[in-house]
């Protein structure tokens, strides 16, 4: 039997083709595989710590800023009544403020908000309240102060300028949103307008969510739609001023798709194009190879 018989250089280059397409395209199959995980979850990663360091950034904001202007108000309280008005002129964190008696602040309609008996007994052991109140389409923000003199005690309700105490909380890419949610889960403040279903579970977050001071990832799902996102509880040093158990949730779309798929789908049609040709030149160089050995066997014989 001849050499060159056993190995029929046309049939075996077909053959070695085939099989070398087919083991490229397992190996690329099981390289795009471990690709698009190692994409997903490192895009994973770098989402929720996107949303996590976005929400304890506008936590540390308005921590600052309450800081702050509880300071100013608790200075300010130190003047009489009649210069209290004179000297907020002065402060920017500070729009205007409202002085009422015992008895106003806990009649509906006769004050910016309305005391209940947990809050006087609070204001009278000289706590300072945050407390958020309906104004239109937006809430108003409240320091709440008692004030004592010789005449006795009123209460000062000073309003907090918008302008200032929200400054610097919307993100910086328009593809993530913050919302902020008082102690009895009212909207207080958004970044965009949030739809219903959504709210609903950003106050269900506010009712459950047992947080101290860190943050913690969620993810929600609403009218088909996924969110990813993070809860952050307001907690100023000290807890000054009291009241302020708000919840701040930084949020963003959920992906899709697969980002590893998609990094990988524009580059995926070139590389199948390289790899076949590389089969290709592969196949017929064993062939070639094969089909010399076979010929100088026969010759040596």
């Amino acid at each position: 039997m001849r050499w060159n018989e056993v190995f029929p250089t046309e049939s075996m280059t077909r053959r070695l083709w085939l099989t070398l397409l087919l083991a490229l395209v397992v190996s690329c199959g099981a390289c795009a595989w471990i690709a698009v995980r190692v994409i997903d979850t490192e895009s994973a990663r770098n989402d929720n710590e996107r949303v996590v360091e976005l929400g304890s950034a506008v936590a540390a904001n308005l921590n600052a800023r309450l800081t702050a202007a509880a300071a100013i108000v608790e200075n300010y309280s130190a003047s009489d009544s009649g210069r209290l008005r004179q000297r907020m002129l002065r402060s920017a964190a500070l729009r205007d403020v409202t002085i009422t008696s015992w008895p106003d602040a806990q009649t509906a309609g006769r004050s910016p908000v309305l005391i209940g008996s947990s809050d006087r007994t609070a204001l009278a052991s000289g706590q300072l309240l945050l407390v958020s109140a309906a104004s239109g389409r937006s809430n108003a923000l409240y320091l709440i102060r008692e004030l004592r003199s010789a005449a006795g005690s009123a209460v000062a309700f000073f309003a907090l300028s918008p302008e200032w105490f929200w400054q610097g909380i919307a993100p910086v890419r328009s593809d993530a949103a913050i919302a902020v949610l008082d102690g009895r889960g009212q909207l207080v403040q958004s970044t965009v307008e949030v739809a219903p279903n959504l709210l609903a579970l950003f106050v269900r977050e506010q009712q459950y969510t047992q947080l101290a001071v860190s943050s913690a990832v969620r993810g929600w799902q609403s009218a088909g739609t996924g969110w990813l996102g993070a809860v952050t509880r307001l907690q100023s040093d000290n807890a000054v001023p009291a009241g302020n158990r708000w919840l701040i949730i930084s949020y963003k779309r959920a992906a899709a798709g697969s980002a590893g798929v998609a990094a990988l789908s524009a580059a995926l049609p070139a590389l199948l194009v390289i790899g076949a040709l590389v089969a290709l030149l592969a196949s017929w160089y064993l062939a070639a190879g094969a089909g010399d050995f076979a010929q100088g066997v026969d010759r040596a014989r």
